[in-house]
């Protein structure tokens, strides 16, 4: 009696269709986030730091003199400078830094809803659930209160994200797997110099690929060889990011000293 009722649910999306809804599902999700940012433009506590930051990076030209002056404070200066970086160029280039970065915000927050939709096809899950998730990520409040700050977060889900779909993507489908392993080397790289949280993701890889090195012991000279090249196109991504950012050996002292203090393992003080 009840399937009589309800099957009118019993349906499957068509290709097409998927796609304008995805298509719809997108432009709902940049249209909130354009409109929130409209009205309620804000700028938080750490973000008018950021830009503080920003700017004396800026007019001193080197991070040095603001690494010595947060240890002449008794600080730590401990910062991921990618977002740091981003605001220095907007200011190179002339431009709004707090509107250059919310402006990238907003699309990168955009493009995690279509990420969400392709992780969960690369996970063989149904077309309607994948637009369910990516439905449930444009809508988010969350994201959508952080897409039009100047934050970190942004940077840090859209990059870990693209990782993760990277990987499974190579695993699952079996497309590309050095190529993607590689590109994802590098999406955490730039991960890492969002938010050092990044560390935790490594972590898991290296657990995932452990218990797969010894319960399939056919797959080692493969994981081997992936794991070369992440490892590879992660430290291309460094080099890269320090010629571009200029960072001072300093700043890695000053970050992995705090991150020790912080975690009680250290007592020291700069």
């Amino acid at each position: 009696m009840l399937s009589k009722y309800f099957s009118w649910l019993q349906f499957e999306i068509s290709e097409r269709r998927t796609g304008i809804i995805l298509f719809g599902i997108v432009l709902l999700g940049l249209t909130l986030r354009v409109v929130h940012w409209y009205l309620e433009p804000s700028i938080s506590r750490d973000g008018a730091y950021y830009l503080f930051i920003a700017r004396q990076w800026y007019e001193c030209g080197s991070l040095n003199e603001i690494i010595s002056a947060t240890a002449a404070n008794g600080d730590h200066f401990y910062i991921p400078p990618l977002l740091l970086a981003l605001l220095r160029s907007a200011m190179i280039c002339h431009l709004d830094p707090e509107k250059t970065i919310c402006i990238l915000n907003i699309g990168l927050s955009t493009a995690l809803v279509v990420l969400g939709y392709a992780l969960c096809r690369v996970l063989n899950m149904v077309k309607e659930a994948a637009l369910a998730a990516a439905l449930l990520l444009a809508m988010h409040p969350g994201l959508i209160d952080l897409s039009h700050m100047v934050q970190r977060e942004t940077l840090f889900l859209f990059f870990a994200t693209l990782m993760i779909f990277l990987l499974l993507q190579s695993e699952i489908r079996k497309c590309r797997p050095l190529l993607s392993w590689g590109c994802a080397g590098a999406c955490w790289m730039l991960a890492f110099f969002s938010r050092h949280e990044a560390l935790e993701l490594v972590s898991m890889i290296l657990f995932i690929a452990g218990w797969y090195a010894i319960t399939r012991r056919s797959l080692r000279r493969s994981l081997l060889k992936k794991g070369l090249v992440f490892v590879a196109s992660g430290a291309l991504m460094l080099i890269a990011l320090n010629w571009w950012c200029q960072i001072p050996v300093e700043y890695y002292q000053s970050a992995l000293s705090f991150r020790l203090h912080q975690a009680g393992i250290v007592e020291t003080k700069p």
